[in-house]
């Protein structure tokens, strides 16, 4: 079985795959130069673990606490800003009190931030989504949800 950060990344391209503005276009940590036809698209980043605590008796159970990100990325020349706030509509409405899938307690959306560019001859927009994600496991097991 994967790491639980795996299976969270895994849910979250599940849960995030067929909106409307993006369709099949989401893409797990990707590192490589995206096409014009990758766009719109939805990229999702699993960062840190700034938090884990032992919990239950004797420390048998983690607590961890799980930084994700979710980019939406567009070109377009005109309604940039409002085609990456579409996408964060249909983002924020596919993981509303989501717990994908029993995988995670909570889901806490903690910042947004955005970026743009006009370098190229149509304008590139990034808007990042970073969830603050609570999930459990065994302490001998961290591919196993609790």
């Amino acid at each position: 079985m994967a790491h639980m950060r795996t299976q969270i990344r895994q849910a979250l391209v599940a849960a995030l795959t067929g909106l409307p503005a993006t369709g099949a276009r989401v893409f797990v940590n990707s590192v490589y130069e995206l096409r014009a036809s990758d766009l719109p698209c939805l990229l999702v980043q699993t960062g840190d673990e700034p938090q884990i605590d032992a919990m239950v008796v004797a420390g048998t159970a983690q607590q961890r606490q799980h930084l994700v990100m979710v980019k939406a990325v567009a070109k377009q020349a005109s309604g940039l800003q409002d085609a990456l706030d579409q996408m964060l509509l249909e983002v924020e409405g596919a993981l509303a009190l989501s717990t994908l899938g029993g995988l995670v307690k909570r889901m806490e959306l903690k910042a947004i931030a955005t970026t743009d560019s006009a370098a190229l001859d149509t304008p590139v927009g990034e808007l990042t989504a970073t969830w603050f994600v609570t999930y459990l496991t065994p302490t001998t097991n961290p591919d196993t949800h609790l």
